[in-house]
């Protein structure tokens, strides 16, 4: 992981403000033989084109690499005003397992991952993922 946040600043500098853990690592289930990492990338403000298709393609030449996870992680990219509490209807760059970076929308089940990430307080880099993301309740108390 230190790796791909090295990368991620490397093209994005200052811009990056934090990446933080969510998912099964988090949450106690992860399966090294079927989990993925799951991440959650705060940046300053909303990734211009450039910064985009260069991630884009350092994600790409990660997937190639000979590590038993490097094509198992999904992610996304928040600017911190969307970091803060999920709005029906966004689109960021998100990457899936196996995918491409790509603009998608985030659909509800963006509050179980900043829950997730919540209950972690695992931060890859940057400081503690409270700064960037609302209290979100817990999700048996919200109805899905």
């Amino acid at each position: 992981m230190t790796h791909l946040v090295g990368e991620q600043g490397a093209i994005l500098g200052p811009q990056l403000l934090g990446v933080y853990l969510r998912g099964s690592l988090v949450l106690g289930d992860f399966d090294p033989h079927t989990s993925d990492i799951d991440l959650f990338c705060v940046v300053d403000r909303p990734l211009s084109e450039r910064a985009f298709e260069a991630l884009k393609a350092m994600h790409q030449r990660l997937a190639t690499l000979d590590h038993p996870l490097a094509h198992d992680i999904e992610l996304a990219y928040l600017p911190r005003s969307s970091a803060w509490e999920w709005r029906p209807g966004e689109q960021h760059p998100t990457l899936g397992r196996g995918e491409t970076l790509a603009w998608k929308e985030h659909g509800a089940n963006w509050l179980l991952e900043r829950w997730a990430v919540l209950q972690g307080m695992q931060a890859l880099s940057g400081p503690p993922p409270d700064t960037f993301i609302a209290p979100v309740p817990r999700p048996h108390s919200v109805a899905w």
